[in-house]
């Protein structure tokens, strides 16, 4: 609230000043306190986001993190390690840590200590990307076509499809656990990730998604 003479906080006592600063920058200083967490390794992750390897995850957290947005950001390779980042997730900032999609020792052992040793969870991001996910690795591209006979991008489709909703089953097992130890997480988001790639499609893909609507992957949750 502002008056004629200016700031509210003008009229309040000197000696009060510092609280009324406090709860007004509340969330400005709770942001710089998760990124100092963050760069002292000392906070644990709130939010863990998830999906397999090549749906976009660390791009997606670049993103939301505000990297992407920097000159001399470039898009990530395949992860093979955790990474952690503050994110500011609706009008606070939350410890993020995103999960490797290769199925590793890394990966198991990132999502038993988020959903099963550590502080109670927040929520989950789990990433999909409707069968656009991308193989990085040539020659998995050309075991792809030769040995499996995927030589076009329906039979492609079908086949992430597949996997995609194997890992997501798997990733639901370790949620039921998790919550049936009183650990969290308390919601689950799906982000639909390369929707650039199916514009003229959006309402199946979201049919595809969306729990109010009969598919595999809804079956699933």
């Amino acid at each position: 609230m502002t008056t004629d003479n200016g700031s509210w906080t003008d009229f309040v006592p000197t000696i009060t000043k510092p609280i009324v600063y406090t709860y007004k920058y509340r969330k400005v200083i709770q942001k710089y306190w998760k990124i100092m967490q963050v760069k002292l390794n000392s906070g644990r992750p709130s939010v863990i986001i998830t999906g397999r390897a090549g749906v976009g995850k660390s791009v997606l957290a670049a993103h939301y993190h505000g990297e992407a947005n920097t000159q001399d950001w470039n898009e990530p390779g395949t992860s093979t390690d955790v990474e952690i980042k503050p994110i500011t997730i609706g009008e606070w900032t939350k410890i993020v840590a995103v999960i490797p999609g290769q199925n590793t020792k890394e990966r198991a052992r990132a999502l038993d200590e988020a959903l099963n040793k550590a502080n109670k969870l927040d929520g989950v991001i789990h990433v999909v990307d409707w069968g656009f996910t991308s193989i990085r690795d040539s020659a998995v591209r050309k075991e792809m076509v030769e040995s499996k006979g995927l030589d076009s991008i329906e039979k492609i489709r079908a086949h992430n499809l597949a996997l995609e909703l194997k890992d997501f089953e798997l990733m639901l097992d370790k949620l039921a656990m998790s919550i049936s130890n009183n650990r969290g997480p308390e919601w689950l988001v799906i982000a639909v990730n390369k929707v650039d790639l199916f514009e003229n499609r959006l309402l199946t893909a979201e049919q595809y998604y969306n729990p109010s609507c009969t598919s595999e992957f809804t079956d699933k949750m």
